[in-house]
């Protein structure tokens, strides 16, 4: 965890002091992280979401076109994009995007765009696709989504 809060107060520039009170209201913790101390499960969650939240150099590019793209790729077939929604999700531990995205296609080609998505490894600069599923099917629209993180 040190070597985070560190890297952190070196892009930013931010003092220990603030770090620590603006991250866990302790203006020490960056004293006593560098004296050895080990933070609890809960408060490493928090000063590591406040690390990517607040990092000002960390840019963050949403994937969802790249996604879509890599996706109707797959399907060997004329595969339309009908639609694409993207917003920034943030868990105590990462950062990353949710991501719906409808495809017009024929059956034959959604099954080749879906066939193998357990193993298949995404290639989105950046990012790392954690989650991936078939949302719905109706009327030759295929909905995915997807939940993508930023890699550090």
């Amino acid at each position: 965890m040190l070597s985070i809060v560190e890297r952190h107060l070196a892009r930013t520039g931010i003092p220990a002091t603030r770090f620590g009170l603006d991250a866990a209201n302790d203006r020490s913790l960056v004293r006593t992280l560098r004296g050895g101390r080990e933070l609890r499960p809960d408060l490493e969650r928090r000063v590591r979401a406040f690390i990517a939240a607040s990092d000002p150099h960390r840019v963050v590019r949403d994937p969802n076109l790249r996604l879509a793209r890599a996706l109707a790729e797959r399907a060997h077939a004329p595969i339309a994009l009908v639609d694409s929604l993207s917003r920034e999700w943030l868990s105590p531990t990462f950062l990353g995007h949710r991501h719906r995205i409808r495809f017009e296609a024929g059956a034959a080609a959604a099954a080749r765009m879906c066939a193998g998505w357990e193993e298949h490894a995404f290639m989105l600069i950046g990012h790392i696709v954690v989650d991936l599923g078939i949302a719905g099917w109706s009327d030759g629209i295929v909905t995915v989504e997807a939940l993508t993180v930023v890699l550090a």
